[in-house]
């Protein structure tokens, strides 16, 4: 019985654990993308390295390892990019990552948009509905349509 007790306890603690890290990720990507719709080259880079950083420690604590490390591997390219355009071509393939390890958590408990440029052929996630286009910043602001969304 007391060995029950103990699984249990490490079970909703390493579920608090992988919650909040997931949470952090997601902060660390919104901040990242808000710097893309700003077209702020040398901020996404900085975001980019602080991404790295929660996705490690999200890594340590996730049942989905190979999820993680593509997301890792796409967060490490906005990082070390030598372009903004190349930057927003690396967070395209990092958004639908991290839309797939969103979906498969219940972790957050917020409202999330999955968002669409036609232009680009591209999503990005955001936090709100209203539409601010981190593939073009204020060239094209409001390109896109939100196309799924996640409610608490």
């Amino acid at each position: 019985m007391r060995s029950a007790g103990l699984i249990m306890m490490a079970a909703l603690i390493w579920g608090s654990l992988s919650a909040q890290n997931l949470d952090k990720v997601f902060e660390d990507y919104i901040a990242l993308k808000n710097h893309l719709v700003n077209s702020d080259y040398a901020s996404a880079l900085s975001s980019g390295e602080l991404l790295v950083t929660s996705l490690d420690n999200l890594k340590e604590v996730s049942t989905d390892k190979s999820l993680v490390e593509d997301l890792l591997r796409s967060t490490k390219a906005i990082a070390e990019a030598g372009t903004i355009e190349q930057q927003r071509t690396a967070f395209a393939e990092q958004s639908v990552l991290m839309w797939q390890l969103i979906n498969e958590s219940e972790a957050l408990g917020r409202d999330i948009y999955y968002n669409y440029c036609p232009m680009k052929k591209a999503h990005w996630i955001s936090e709100a509905a209203a539409i601010r286009n981190p593939f073009y910043g204020k060239q094209m602001l409001s390109c896109g349509k939100v196309e799924k969304s996640i409610k608490p």
